[in-house]
């Protein structure tokens, strides 16, 4: 990658190290680490970070659009939700990479849908999920995103993929 190549948005860098999911204000418990809308920044915060396979459980990365807080109550995120992947110990850290480098470089029009990439350390694996801002604007994203995805990593079994909708979009399909 060229260290000027300008990328086709600015993002943030967001980490949570709290293990209790139940706080109530979980906003609270995110820090930015920093944004950037080159290659070169981008790599100036990476190089640092410390990779998914080091992450405490319970711990998250968030790779988020700018302007996109990485909860499901941002405007950008409500009536959307996420496509997850349960990746084995000992993969997190090539997949993660693999993901949020074609995410930010990517010209794929389907990535427009998308508000970020999270990494969620877990006991055994790590989840990787993909936010998505709206579902019904988008009606071919997670096809094509599960596309994508599998060539991205050279996958050959899309079943790996699970797909949850944000609670607030689960409240209106509860109420129709």
């Amino acid at each position: 990658m060229n260290s000027d190549y300008q990328l086709r948005s600015k993002f943030t860098f967001w980490l949570s190290v709290n293990k209790d999911q139940n706080v109530d204000n979980f906003s609270d418990q995110l820090k930015q680490i920093g944004s950037f809308g080159t290659a070169k920044e981008f790599w100036s915060y990476y190089s640092y970070m410390v990779k998914p396979e080091k992450l405490p459980l319970g711990a998250q990365f968030f790779l988020f659009q700018e302007q996109i807080q990485p909860v499901w109550e941002d405007p950008q995120n409500m009536n959307g939700g996420r496509l997850i992947l349960r990746v084995k110990r000992g993969f997190e850290n090539r997949v993660w990479e693999e993901l949020i480098l074609h995410y930010l470089s990517d010209d794929n029009p389907h990535l427009q849908g998308v508000c970020g990439i999270i990494a969620h350390s877990k006991k055994n694996f790590i989840l990787i999920s993909i936010w998505i801002k709206d579902q019904n604007k988008y009606p071919k994203l997670l096809e094509e995103l599960t596309k994508w995805i599998t060539n991205c990593l050279g996958l050959l079994n899309k079943k790996e993929f699970e797909y949850i909708a944000h609670p607030s979009q689960q409240q209106q399909g509860e109420t129709q």
